[in-house]
């Protein structure tokens, strides 16, 4: 016996249904006909999804698709999409290729893979360099706020690389209304002069280099997107890994993993005690030649075990969080927050909170205990 699955069954009718539609076409003498399917991708595999968009091709008919699928939309054209945006108290209707020209739209097509297409699905976006951003924020965002980026609406999508330009575009009052943080790295000089442990010439020399290439970035992305109310960009002073190795809570995240990746002795002592040295200049040195070692992305995926409330999320980070939002009602997200918060606090502490009616009486209150993720969260 041969059981038949859903995705199957799906589409055998959708076949039937498009041998029905061609009959009749070719029954009747008008010009033009009309072709409107809905949300074709239903239990179909990703594959398969693909193949059946690619061959919607009937004569003299104009197709219309309606999909959430992010592989369809991976093979479709910008320049044939209108996507509907639900506000508050109306829908908007967005032409993502609106006023752009027909070459930088076909640099958008190639570009969209059926990852980054998730881009024209979400509420808001956040564009990050590359494995390490997009691996660990939304696992520490998840840690200490207890919302997920998924529940606030927001798609993190990695660019693999820090050219943001072409796809930022899409987000503009022309086009696709919806906000846009760029997350990237200002490669800032944390060493301008030698020393007598790591900063060699070579290695200052490095530093101002990168500082100079970073300034040059920062300055002509700014220009780039300065009139453009929906796409902003916000800075690690130097790279992610030094954003987080910059506060004493998060050095666990390193000396975590540093456990598994070094060989007891000296050598995993030393890296530790570097990893938590007061002098930031040393800390900075020692997680990038951590991170060098064993790969950014490998770091982040092994520090995603070791996430917890207790951690801090880097401002650059909360900043573009908070941008991404904009026009939103974050009532519903504050108090959520707040509700995670609460259910790991001493009983006393919990108590005093309760005991205020509104939201700005507890935080006041939550902040008299706490100096965290979530109040920063709020206030930043």
């Amino acid at each position: 016996m041969k059981i038949l699955s859903l995705g199957g069954a799906n589409l055998i009718y959708l076949a039937l249904k498009l041998y029905e539609y061609e009959v009749v076409r070719d029954s009747d003498d008008h010009i033009t006909h009309f072709l409107m399917i809905e949300e074709p991708e239903a239990h179909i595999h990703t594959h398969i999804q693909k193949t059946l968009f690619e061959n919607f091709n009937f004569k003299n008919t104009q197709v219309f698709v309606s999909t959430h699928s992010t592989q369809i939309s991976s093979v479709s054209k910008v320049s044939s999409m209108n996507i509907l945006s639900r506000k508050q108290t109306k829908t908007e209707v967005y032409l993502p290729s609106n006023k752009l020209e027909r070459n930088h739209i076909q640099c958008i097509e190639r570009y969209l893979d059926a990852v980054r297409s998730d881009i024209l699905f979400a509420k808001s976006v956040i564009l990050v360099e590359g494995d390490a951003e997009l691996i660990l924020i939304p696992a520490l965002v998840k840690s200490t706020l207890g919302v997920s980026l998924d529940e606030m609406g927001i798609s993190l999508i990695k660019m693999d690389g820090t050219v943001f330009k072409h796809i930022s575009d899409l987000f503009h009052k022309e086009r696709i209304r919806s906000y846009c943080a760029i997350l990237t790295d200002l490669d800032e000089a944390f060493v301008t002069e030698t020393n007598d442990t790591f900063a060699t010439d070579d290695f200052v020399k490095s530093q101002m280099n990168a500082d100079k290439s970073g300034k040059e970035r920062k300055e002509a992305l700014d220009m780039y997107i300065d009139e453009n109310p929906y796409v902003k960009a916000f800075y690690a002073q130097n790279t992610f890994e030094t954003e987080l190795v910059k506060f004493d809570l998060n050095s666990e995240l390193f000396t975590k993993v540093m456990d598994s990746n070094y060989k007891k002795g000296k050598h995993l002592n030393s890296a530790k005690s570097e990893i938590k040295d007061k002098d930031l200049c040393v800390r900075y040195n020692r997680a990038l030649k951590f991170a060098k070692k064993i790969g950014k992305g490998w770091l982040a995926t092994q520090m995603v075990e070791h996430t917890h409330v207790d951690n801090l999320v880097p401002d650059y980070i909360l900043q573009a969080i908070k941008f991404s939002l904009s026009g939103r009602n974050l009532d519903d997200i504050y108090f959520k927050v707040m509700e995670f918060n609460l259910e790991l606090m001493e009983a006393e502490e919990k108590a005093a909170v309760d005991k205020e009616d509104s939201f700005e009486s507890k935080l006041t209150v939550y902040k008299s205990f706490y100096d965290d993720t979530f109040v920063r969260f709020v206030e930043i």
